[in-house]
């Protein structure tokens, strides 16, 4: 083979190696998860009701490993707050939110006394179910995301 054809051979084969690759982000590995943290979840379900999107679209909360900090989208301010975690045992600690102006029918004061009242946590496949005190679930989230560099 010439060398031009090979070179040539070469950057196409580095063309399709990366655009097969994940995207940055995206979910890998096993569908099952059974880390809490790293992970971003997307609301499905709030105190047994199915989840509305907000006008910026659905809520979604991450749990930070390196800095113990919640942090997410309420389905029009973001919030964010420390927690702490003991086996699967959970607690968030009083979060702070921004203060945008919100269309008429969002109401995020749920999610966010929802995720405070958190006692504990459970992850079946690739859904996390946040309980409270008596073991009943608050929140429902399915997983979008796993960041970069931690484990799926």
């Amino acid at each position: 083979m010439k060398p031009l054809q090979l070179l040539l051979s070469l950057l196409l084969a580095k063309s399709v190696i990366v655009a097969c690759a994940p995207e940055r982000g995206a979910m890998t590995g096993d569908p099952a998860l059974s880390e809490l943290e790293n992970v971003e979840w997307t609301l499905i379900e709030l105190d047994g009701a199915a989840a509305a999107s907000g006008s910026g679209g659905a809520p979604t909360l991450t749990f930070s490993s390196k800095e113990h900090r919640a942090q997410g989208f309420a389905g029009c301010n973001r919030f964010f707050g420390g927690y702490q975690l003991n086996g699967n045992q959970l607690h968030v600690e009083p979060l702070a939110t921004t203060r945008m102006a919100c269309p008429e029918g969002i109401s995020e004061t749920a999610l966010i006394k929802a995720l405070e009242e958190t006692a504990s946590w459970r992850i079946d496949g690739r859904k996390l179910e946040l309980l409270d005190a008596r073991s009943i679930a608050l929140s429902r989230w399915t997983a979008t995301a796993i960041e970069s560099g931690a484990r799926p």
